[in-house]
């Protein structure tokens, strides 16, 4: 799970804008299997509101990432 908290103000638009950057950046990660954003949701304290964006990411099967020695590393989180 991940989480998008803008400043209070900041709009629907503004969050969904930044939501998609860091969708992105999910894409990106060959770690990642599927990614679902809900903007204007937290799933924190269960309250909508314009300036969050809740994250639901499912990672690849364990053997799938970690099928080399060469892949753990340059995978791994201290890698980023």
């Amino acid at each position: 799970m991940g989480l998008v908290v803008m400043p209070d103000a900041a709009s629907l638009k503004r969050t969904v804008l930044t939501s998609s950057l860091v969708d992105a950046l999910f894409a990106r990660n060959p770690a990642v299997a599927n990614r679902t954003a809900i903007n204007g949701y937290s799933l924190i304290d269960g309250q909508y509101k314009p300036n969050v964006a809740t994250f639901f990411v499912t990672l690849k099967d364990f053997k799938e990432r970690y099928s080399s020695i060469e892949r753990a590393r340059k995978e791994n989180a201290r890698a980023a």
